[in-house]
């Protein structure tokens, strides 16, 4: 056999293997997580976080304002 053949084969097979796991990666659904609120001191905004964020800083996208996510979730 030719060697660019066999490099070519290769590389298409190596393609296909690729291909396929990028497939099955988007194919997984994600995991759902409990989604919070609050609502920002500085414009009033309510914003989301996640379970995961909670106890976490992060910055209001409004005015800017650093925060810190409640560590607790407050229940209405």
């Amino acid at each position: 056999m030719d060697t660019t053949l066999i490099v070519v084969l290769v590389a298409l097979a190596l393609a296909v293997v690729i291909g396929g796991f990028i497939v099955f990666l988007r194919s997984r659904k994600p995991k759902e997580e409990p989604v919070y609120h609050f609502y920002c001191d500085g414009c009033k905004r309510k914003l989301k976080y996640t379970a995961r964020q909670a106890g976490h800083a992060g910055m209001s996208p409004q005015c800017k304002k650093p925060l810190k996510f409640p560590a607790v979730p407050i229940q209405k």
